[in-house]
């Protein structure tokens, strides 16, 4: 029988419910996920054991001697726990014996907003905007007529953009 690793195809075989307990995703779905992924090359590059998100100032417990690879290019040889005070980014925790790689996030916990801020605006699908010079959809020249007649006529301060993604 032929084991695949999941994820090396960037294909999580499963996910920690509510509760915390490890659920695997049925064999069949993860085979229809990598059928639909087999018309490009094999894939490359990184392959994390499992990615961490901490809050800035959290530590979380190593299982062996590692080194951290900070964003910034510098390494840390990183014992039994994590360093409280590493940057907020990205983060690449290596094990020296075994070579697995931790994807490390580190986050601020919460979105910082100034105390003045005071604004409202829209939830916005891309899709559904329609003008009568438009394409019987949404555009990016109606998304800017929206932004800007609900900045001047409403006092909205920004607008939810779904879905905007980078075209494949």
């Amino acid at each position: 029988m032929n084991t695949v690793n999941w994820r090396t195809w960037g294909i999580e075989p499963g996910y920690k419910d509510a509760l915390g307990h490890w659920q695997n995703s049925s064999p069949a779905s993860l085979g229809l996920l990598k059928r639909a992924m087999t018309k490009g090359p094999e894939p490359r590059g990184e392959v994390y054991r499992d990615v961490w998100v901490i809050g800035a100032g959290e530590t979380r417990a190593i299982v062996e001697p590692s080194e951290l690879r900070l964003e910034d290019r510098t390494v840390d040889p990183s014992g039994a726990y994590l360093l409280r005070d590493l940057p907020l980014v990205y983060h690449e925790l290596v094990g020296l014996a075994s070579g697995e790689r931790t994807r490390v996030v580190v986050t601020p916990g919460q979105c910082w907003l100034p105390p003045e801020l005071s604004t409202w605006g829209w939830a916005v699908q891309l899709y559904a905007l329609r003008s009568k010079k438009g394409w019987g959809m949404g555009d990016m020249g109606d998304l800017r007529e929206l932004a800007r007649w609900s900045n001047k006529r409403l006092g909205a301060g920004m607008l939810l953009v779904n879905p905007l993604h980078a075209p494949i």
